[in-house]
């Protein structure tokens, strides 16, 4: 009996840990997943020769004072909240880092992350506390400061199981809490150690919301928010003409570097022929074109004497 109940407890003990196993991988295979779709949607896009870069090249060249970007999106959106079950990449390309900032950023050159509405942060020797300060010079595009509040705010919006974010909640399962040390000073606490803890405490791929603005009473009213998105970002929502496109202007009120393109445009031509069409006129200045049309582009040389194909 003793040998029987000796093989159960081992098999269980050894079950146990291969579900615990699966558990994490699982995890770690759902981040990298979304990660390489990110990265794999943003390599495969045609622009005009012409026309200017998008907004996340502006490090390399910020394009021409005044001038206007037009994408051509194949996706509508069905909103601009990402803090929303129903965000998704298309939504994000528009409003990360343009409206939204996270307190810190990714440096794609050297592959980490370093400030940005943050100007430093500090990990515990076991991994447990994270302490971000912000910047003193921030500020949302209505001029009002950053503060830890709006953290707090944006953290205790993601986590409340009456908004609906739950895809985006259970990345918080492992924080234990969240302490504002002072108006610029705030501390996560972690359940354990976890190796993506920095990048989804600093809300890389949210952004802070502004609590004077989007703060609530009935949850319903932030799930109903799908529109006139509110930031601190270089980028102001100015309109958006359902079926149509969503425009962006400079943020003439923003606290960093203000970018040369006046205005962002994306117009939503869901035919593939027509898209690539809209670019060859002119009327748009980068798309991201059907896989197979991608495959017959970058082997025509008259067209890359015009366009750049991008991957």
């Amino acid at each position: 009996m003793n040998g029987r109940s000796a093989s159960k407890m081992f098999f269980f003990i050894f079950l146990l840990i291969i579900i615990i196993f699966l558990q994490l991988l699982s995890k770690i295979q759902a981040n990298r997943f979304s990660q390489k779709l990110d990265s794999l949607e943003k390599a495969f896009f045609i622009t005009s020769i012409q026309s200017k870069p998008s907004v996340e090249r502006a490090e390399k060249y910020a394009g021409d004072e005044g001038d206007w970007l037009v994408w051509a999106f194949a996706v509508e959106p069905k909103t601009l909240n990402q803090i929303s079950v129903d965000g998704d990449i298309y939504s994000r390309w528009m409003i990360f880092e343009t409206v939204f900032e996270p307190l810190l950023t990714y440096d794609y050159d050297e592959v980490k992350l370093k400030p940005l509405l943050a100007k430093s942060y500090e990990i515990s020797p076991d991994g447990l506390e994270i302490t971000f300060t912000l910047r003193d010079d921030i500020h949302f595009s209505d001029g009002v400061p950053i503060t830890t509040d709006d953290v707090i705010f944006t953290y205790q919006t993601i986590i409340n199981p009456k908004i609906d974010a739950a895809d985006k909640a259970q990345s918080y399962i492992d924080v234990k809490g969240v302490e504002k040390i002072d108006e610029k000073t705030v501390r996560f606490t972690m359940k354990r150690p976890y190796f993506l803890a920095l990048e989804i405490l600093s809300f890389w791929d949210i952004g802070i919301y502004p609590k004077h603005i989007y703060d609530f009473k009935d949850p319903q009213a932030f799930n109903k928010r799908v529109s006139n998105p509110i930031g601190s970002g270089p980028y102001i929502f100015e309109k958006w003409d359902v079926g149509d496109k969503i425009v962006f202007r400079r943020n003439e009120n923003y606290w960093g570097p203000k970018p040369k393109i006046e205005k962002v445009i994306y117009k939503f031509i869901t035919n593939d022929k027509a898209r690539l069409q809209a670019l060859r006129s002119g009327s748009v200045d980068v798309i991201i074109p059907a896989p197979e049309q991608f495959a017959d582009l970058v082997k025509d040389e008259n067209f890359k004497k015009s366009f750049r194909c991008l991957a």
